[in-house]
This record gives C-alpha cells, structure tokens and sequence, in this order.
C-alpha cells in the first residue's frame, strides 16, 4: 500500500538537522561520482504550464525516486491554486515499488535551507554570528533556519522592500528560533554581516560586492 503524506504531516516528520545531516551526504556521494542524477526533463507546449521531472538514485542511502514540480501561472487567478506544485514519490530500493507520494513544497524549502546549511558549516568562519538575509520570502525563512542551526547564538540582519512582509517575517522567526532579527533599511547595513544570503529572485544586483568584507561567506542560489 502506498503511503500517501501531505505537507502537514511532512512538516511533522522533517527537520533542518535532519535535512542537512541527509544533504551533506547526498552532496558528498555526488562529488564521488555516486550519485545517479539525469539532467531534469522538462515539459511545456502545449500544456499551459511547466512540468519539471527530476529522478534521482543514492546507492549509499538506498535512496530512489523522482519529484515532479509543475509551474502553472494561472493557478492563483482561475484555480485558487498556488503556482508551483510539487510532488515526490518514493520507491523501494530492491523492488523498485512506488511506496510513498508526498507533497515537496515543504521537503523542497527545506532541503534548499539544508544546502546553505551545509555550505555555512564547511565555509563560513567557525567564529561567524551576524547574518545578512536579503528577502523575506518563504525560502528565506528556512536559509535562517538553516544559519541557525548549524551556528550558535546567531544575529540577524533583514533587508527586505515589503516592510509589512518583514516585521511578520521578524515576529515569527524570532518566536521560533530565539533569536535578534533588525530589519534594516538599505543594502549595506545587511552585507555588514559574517554570512550574506541573497534568497531573492530579483533580476537586478540587490548590493555591491565591492562593499564586502574579506572573509565574508556568500550564499546565493536562485
């Protein structure tokens, strides 16, 4: 019997320890060449929307599956549904049996928080307490997630143009992880920081890099 999970009950089961510990693993068995990964399939035309098919095989972690993510802008206005979906079905690694599909928006959000995380714990300074986040968005909320989890008694430093969308962004963040959040209100006060995350799909440079500082660790992934 399939195991079916909604976001919800995926929320429950996953956390960020859990999803960088999984991601450093999966990071260091594809830099061994371990890792049986296609390129992502793409389909389009004449679908109203993009559908994106991303099968993967971890033979250390006896890891087999595909996630399905669809892109359909209309969504919102005629469907009263968000516009990226997604989905992940598992499979038995001896058998090749689908046994769970489960809703990825969540695991998704987390496991690119889980990437940062991994990054900050091999190349940010061992020392590093400030945090510069530039969005508000819910991606970024799981970058500081991230942050926080792998370094201890963290600040952080938000930037983002939506002020209303960033002082809900401090209010919950802050309840959930204990920590200082500034909102700040231009570029350079959020680069003063030991780790920048840019977590924002702006097309135009959001700072200047010039502006920062030797020994800074940067990370910037859409």
């Amino acid at each position: 019997m399939v195991l079916l999970l909604s976001r919800n009950e995926v929320e429950q089961i996953l956390d960020m320890k859990s999803a960088i510990e999984a991601v450093e693993i999966g990071f260091t068995e594809l830099a061994k060449g371990e890792v049986i990964m296609p390129q992502r399939a793409a389909l389009s035309d004449p679908a109203p929307g993009l559908t994106l098919v991303m099968p993967a095989n971890i033979p250390k972690m006896k890891a087999l599956g595909t996630k399905i993510v669809t892109v359909y802008k209309k969504n919102p206005t005629e469907y009263n549904l968000p516009t990226v979906l997604g989905k992940t079905m598992l499979q038995n690694y001896d058998t090749g049996e689908i046994i769970a599909i489960m809703d990825a928006g969540y695991a998704t959000a987390m496991r690119t928080g889980a990437a940062t995380g991994v990054g900050i714990k091999y190349l940010a300074r061992k020392d590093s307490k400030t945090v510069g986040l530039f969005s508000a968005g819910v991606q970024a909320r799981k970058q500081l997630v991230a942050a926080a989890t792998v370094l201890d008694d963290i600040n952080c430093k938000l930037y983002d143009l939506n002020k209303s969308t960033a002082e809900l962004f401090k209010k919950d963040l802050e309840k959930e992880l204990g920590i200082d959040i500034t909102i700040v209100d231009n570029p350079d006060a959020a680069i003063d920081a030991d780790v920048v995350i840019a977590a924002t799909t702006s097309i135009e440079p959001i700072f200047d890099g010039q502006k920062i500082a030797p020994g800074t660790m940067i990370s910037s992934f859409i």
